[in-house]
């Protein structure tokens, strides 16, 4: 396998997971908003880093729906017809604190080990 290849895969694999918990915590802070803002949002908090597909917004919300982390509607937008508005469930905001946790102690290590590697 060539390099471009093999480095989109393992990109595409850590940002499915990071988009996961940015965007339950973007629910957790913001409250109910639909995909095309969480992807806005995404974009302008990152500086354009993380740049996520609409199909990866809307799969990753598919999928915590399903897990029950999050919980979906439909409502008037000011800006256009209805749009369905995603929220965390309690269930999520659970979840989503057990996930921090996890994060900053992967973190931490992650820290560790790339300060090897300045050496």
């Amino acid at each position: 396998m060539d390099e471009k290849r093999v480095l989109r895969k393992l990109l595409k694999e850590l940002r499915t997971g990071i988009y996961t918990v940015v965007i339950m915590n973007l629910l957790h802070k913001r409250g109910p908003l639909h995909g095309y803002r969480i992807r806005m949002l995404i974009m302008e908090i990152s500086n354009g880093l993380l740049s996520p597909s609409e199909s990866t917004i809307y799969e990753s919300l598919k999928m915590m729906e399903k897990l029950g982390l999050v919980k979906s509607f439909w409502a008037e937008s000011d800006y256009g017809p209805p749009r369905k508005y995603y929220e965390l469930t309690g269930f999520g905001k659970s979840i989503l604190e057990k996930l921090r946790s996890e994060i900053r102690g992967l973190h931490e290590v992650l820290e560790k080990v790339m300060g090897e590697y300045k050496k």
